[in-house]
């Protein structure tokens, strides 16, 4: 099955409603399909991270050029891949549309994680929102100034991430082994938000 999303991070939108046609009168059509219908776009994550705030700020600018109104429906968990797998048995009616991590959940189904029931290439997609670079940062107060104190501090690194599906576990398992890095991975973090704010507290 084929569904309709947009993909964080390397994120893209994606549609499977083929309207027909092509320049004016496939506009036409669209314009007709999408009046007074509701767009189900689906957040896998709290409100208030990255991904629901690109939503919200895009969310309005599908009102306004589809005539449809939106509704973003929140769906935290497993790293983003419950609303992954939400958005991939979602009917294929151009009605729902998604925004995921995409390359975390290529990664996911490569290696077979419990709970990456979706198949990333039957997905269509629509367009890239952002392709944006790595970091990772620590609190002013942390005394780290740089990625060598991080490496030769002598004590444990507690790195915070969302669930063990996200690019930030993903991403820091990686980093950690590759630097041979005495850390300790702290998952279960609803959103970027959260993680930013338990760094603010002092907890990551």
């Amino acid at each position: 099955m084929r569904r309709l999303f947009l993909k964080g991070l390397a994120a893209t939108l994606a549609t499977t409603t083929t309207l027909g046609g092509a320049g004016i009168a496939a506009a036409q059509e669209a314009a007709e399909f999408y009046k007074d219908e509701a767009i189900r776009w689906i957040v896998p994550y709290k409100p208030g991270g990255g991904y629901d705030e690109y939503t919200r700020v895009l969310a309005p600018y599908f009102e306004k050029y589809s005539g449809a109104r939106v509704d973003v429906v929140n769906l935290p968990g497993s790293g983003g891949m419950k609303g992954a797998v939400e958005i991939f048995n979602s009917p294929a009616d151009g009605l729902t549309v998604g925004i995921i991590n995409g390359s975390a959940m290529v990664t996911n189904q490569l290696a077979g994680i419990e709970g990456a029931d979706y198949k990333v290439g039957q997905y269509s997609y629509l367009g890239r929102i952002v392709a944006d670079r790595r970091v990772m940062v620590a609190a002013s107060n942390s005394g780290i100034d740089d990625f060598k104190d991080l490496q030769e501090d002598g004590e444990t690194a507690v790195v915070g991430a969302t669930g063990l599906g996200g690019s930030t576990y993903v991403d820091a398992v990686i980093v950690g082994d590759v630097f041979k890095m005495d850390q300790k991975v702290v998952h279960g973090f609803d959103s970027s938000g959260d993680i930013r704010t338990a760094m603010l507290r002092g907890d990551v």
